[in-house]
């Protein structure tokens, strides 16, 4: 067994495994329920906020955690697509790997103008100076003759095409907290989170140059139905220990699914503020691909990691880092049918469960959706070193949340 692999077998992290069945099989079902009654309505299908991805715009598309599974599914399907990836991910090696094994993908049949190309990019979304290197380098601004910068098709294009989509998808699962003190919180909260909202407000400052971004670019948030675990008490822990700069004492289980919660929780908020903040309007869908089979579980106990798929592929709920990636995708430009499926996107997103065949909009959790909690968990990353002073974004102004919101309870 690999050393800390036993947290995984405590009381405490077999619940939540247990949980995270649980909501798996309520996610496909609500899905499908969702879908039914849509259908059985006659209703006109909303269409989600995207960007045409396979319609003749050729796009640069950042792909955080793109050196292996689903990240790297994601990263050869938009490559394939024609369109301008940026391979971003923290292992050099491990990088310039999946960079090189992109030019085993073959041509795509309609190929848009000027095909696929990629660039490999060092993020290390754990450390606040790394996303914002990371951000000074992108669109408009990367050096044609950087080392980081190698073209895998002919020619380089005349230009990098705006940044049209950027794809939060890094996230890891280890097996005991570690302190980050650039973030001033644990590592795998730092990388599931707040790079991740660090990197949405540098890329779509209104101060960046204006053909570096679409003015309709998509922030696809990839989330789980893990969140729909988190309780409240979690959430008042993980406030806690932020504030407090300590690490919150959760079984490895539990550090994803409260970290997945922030993540969906960050990014939503991250949108409603955007005027505030001084971001260009962009939008915003997050999409739970289910489980997917990838290496998020590589620390887990081999009989544990064993089990756990051969428990779910039976009955259909998992899915390889391809045919997840297809559906994500597909969620990005497929009409929404299901709870909050039409009409104009709501402020904060809308979310999507991609295994309903990327149609099927569903609720987040009641916790993620609490305008208290919401705003106590924004109040607690705010103050955090990864938004200290270097940030150009700190003098935003704050929501100005309603005061008959501040006084209802957390649902």
């Amino acid at each position: 067994m690999a050393p800390q692999s036993w947290r995984f077998l405590w009381p405490s992290s077999l619940a939540a495994l247990a949980a995270w069945t649980l909501a798996l099989i309520w996610s496909h079902l609500a899905g499908l329920a969702a879908r039914q009654r849509w259908r059985a309505a006659g209703r006109t299908p909303g269409r989600p906020p995207s960007v045409s991805l396979a319609a003749g715009h050729r796009l640069t598309c950042v792909v955080t955690g793109a050196s292996s599974g689903l990240g790297w599914a994601l990263s050869r399907a938009l490559f394939a697509a024609g369109h301008h990836v940026v391979l971003a991910c923290p292992d050099p090696a491990r990088g310039a790997a999946a960079l090189q094994a992109l030019r085993a993908v073959p041509e795509p049949s309609e190929p848009l103008v000027g095909g696929g190309s990629a660039d490999f990019e060092p993020l290390d979304l754990r450390d606040p100076d790394s996303v914002r290197e990371f951000c000074s380098r992108l669109p408009g601004l990367i050096p044609r003759g950087s080392a980081s910068s190698l073209e895998l098709r002919g020619q380089p294009p005349p230009g990098r095409p705006p940044l049209g989509l950027l794809v939060l998808n890094a996230a890891c699962m280890p097996a005991c907290e570690a302190w980050c003190p650039a973030a001033g919180a644990s590592a795998d909260f730092a990388a599931n989170c707040l790079g991740h909202a660090l990197l949405v407000e540098l890329l779509l400052a209104r101060a960046r140059p204006e053909q570096s971004v679409r003015r309709d670019a998509l922030v696809l948030n990839v989330t789980s139905f893990t969140h729909r675990c988190v309780r409240r008490s979690e959430a008042g822990q993980l406030r806690r220990a932020l504030r407090g700069g300590r690490l919150a004492g959760f079984a490895p289980p539990q550090a994803y699914h409260v970290s997945k919660w922030a993540a969906l929780v960050l990014q939503g908020e991250l949108h409603r503020r955007r005027a505030a903040l001084g971001l260009q309007d962009y939008q915003l869908l997050h999409v739970d691909p289910g489980a997917v089979d990838s290496a998020l579980v590589r620390h887990w106990p081999a009989a544990l990691r064993g089990a756990f798929p051969a428990l779910l592929r039976p009955l259909r709920l998992a899915a390889s880092p391809v045919r997840a990636a297809a559906r994500v995708l597909e969620a990005s430009s497929a009409d929404v049918g299901g709870e909050g499926g039409e009409g104009a996107a709501p402020a904060g997103g809308r979310y999507v469960f991609a295994p309903q065949g990327g149609r099927a909009a569903l609720r987040p959790a009641a916790l993620a959706r609490c305008p208290r909690e919401r705003e106590r968990l924004w109040q607690a990353c705010r103050a955090l070193r990864a938004w200290g002073p270097g940030h150009p974004a700190r003098a935003g102004a704050p929501l100005q949340v309603a005061e008959k919101e501040n006084r209802s309870p957390v649902q």
